[in-house]
């Protein structure tokens, strides 16, 4: 058992939990700058390619869907002190990601592989996030002492 110093959220944290953001900065960096390239991919590859809006517009409103999920994630875990509730959402991000990897693969097959790190990355926050709720729960309670 660890106790959070970082966040000051949860009384405990998963072991793997990086406190010193050592681990954790590189990470994000590599998956914005994957999420950065495919998108430049896709605008090269598969947009000059998509005819009209019949074949732009799915691919729009797929990451439309990702980068809502994607930002709802964080306040539900942090702001709202739901990590129950981010964790319900986690399916649905990932779910978006792999939407989006197969409607950018008829367009362009490496920016459609450049979304796996984002995949993975979600998958091992999905990891962390549940090891959290369980070594936390329950979530929502109010406590006696604040009424």
């Amino acid at each position: 058992m660890k106790l959070s110093v970082s966040t000051r959220i949860f009384v405990r944290e998963a072991s793997i939990h990086d406190g010193d953001r050592i681990l954790t900065l590189p990470i994000i960096v590599a998956v914005v700058i994957t999420l950065l390239r495919s998108w430049h991919r896709r605008l090269d590859d598969g947009w000059t390619h998509a005819s009209g809006n019949s074949q732009q517009l799915p691919i729009i409103t797929l990451f439309g869907i990702n980068i809502v999920l994607h930002m709802l994630w964080s306040p539900l875990f942090f702001n709202l002190k739901r990590p129950d509730w981010a964790l319900i959402e986690v399916p649905f991000l990932g779910l978006s990601i792999v939407a989006l990897m197969f409607g950018l693969a008829p367009f362009s097959a490496l920016a459609s592989w450049l979304l796996l790190p984002y995949l993975l990355w979600v998958a091992f926050a999905a990891f962390l996030n549940l090891a959290i709720v369980r070594m936390n729960r329950p979530f929502g309670r109010i406590e006696p002492s604040k009424i």
